[in-house]
């Protein structure tokens, strides 16, 4: 089982709460992602990476994609590390999509294509509708979306029908560790309960073959067991296969590792 979502600061004792967390969970490997460019947090994450013993598989590194410059420099070096699985662009924060949407980091988001590699987005609740241009410019990239949910906005018709649209772009695909975004409880039957909509709009979007678990720990502030065994009950229904691609299999291929 591969969580496709965890972040370190970059120190030894990250490392040792993460493996304290995933303990008797199943997960085997974990990608670690770098929301921000720094390249001595870069060096820190694969350094740990180096030193988990196979636990950290990946990291995805934040992309400067305004600066074609320098991702082009970080992509050539990159070449020469094969535990940089992909890279990263913050749509969430204050410039949003429209400020990342002009020719500048087009050419960057072209290197990222050249380099082979899929390019994580982190959007907010409100930006589903507003991705699909950036979307359909790039339809030869893998994308995988990171979605914060927000409040109740799972229960939003407008949201799922834009879901939906979002959805038939094969190249996109979607990390799960964003339903938790907002949601409040404690129990496991609680946050099932919280998260059942959005999971079964996002399953009816994208279909097991474009779902990745996350748990976006420790940012997540539900317990990572709960979190986990939410996903086990959500998925229940699916095929034993299905429920291997959202677990393992997906993640394996969109960012290549064994």
């Amino acid at each position: 089982m591969i969580d496709a979502h965890v972040e370190l600061s970059g120190s030894e004792d990250s490392l040792s709460q993460l493996e304290d967390a995933l303990e008797f969970s199943g997960v085997t490997q974990v990608i670690v992602v770098q929301r921000s460019f720094c390249k001595s947090a870069m060096q820190s994450h694969l350094k740990l990476a180096k030193e988990s013993e196979g636990l950290v598989r990946g990291v995805i590194t934040a992309a400067p994609l305004s600066n074609t410059r320098k991702l082009r420099i970080q992509i050539d070096a990159d070449r020469r590390e094969n535990r940089i699985v992909g890279y990263l662009a913050d749509f969430s924060d204050i410039h949003g999509i429209e400020h990342n949407n002009n020719q500048e980091v087009t050419h960057g988001v072209g290197l990222i294509e050249q380099s082979g590699k899929p390019l994580d987005v982190l959007l907010s609740p409100d930006q589903m509708r507003d991705i699909i241009p950036f979307l359909d410019a790039h339809p030869s990239l893998n994308i995988v979306l990171d979605h914060s949910m927000g409040d109740a906005i799972s229960m939003d018709k407008e949201w799922q029908r834009v879901l939906r649209e979002v959805g038939r772009r094969p190249h996109v695909y979607y990390r799960l560790c964003g339903l938790a975004t907002g949601v409040t409880g404690e129990t496991t039957y609680q946050i099932t309960e919280a998260t059942q909509v959005a999971f079964d709009s996002a399953l009816s979007a994208f279909g097991p073959q474009r779902l990745l678990f996350g748990s976006n720990w420790p940012r997540n502030t539900i317990a990572y067991p709960v979190w986990l065994n939410t996903v086990d009950n959500l998925v229940t229904h699916l095929s034993e296969d299905e429920r291997d691609s959202i677990y393992t299999s997906n993640a394996q291929e969109i960012y290549q590792i064994t």
